[in-house]
């Protein structure tokens, strides 16, 4: 939603937020392991395998 990026931003949005101005910024195995001090593992999947 536009307003919540201008709101924290206090610019106007441009159509296209970029990663570097995401207010909430963490790796996806941090949130699986409800680990957010640096020490959570990455998990990775074989996409082959689910791709079929």
């Amino acid at each position: 939603m536009p307003e919540y990026f201008e709101n924290v931003w206090n610019k106007p949005h441009s159509g296209f937020v970029k990663e570097v101005d995401c207010v909430v910024r963490f790796r996806l195995s941090e949130f699986l392991q409800n680990n957010f001090e640096g020490q959570a593992l990455d998990t990775w999947w074989d996409l082959d395998k689910i791709v079929q």
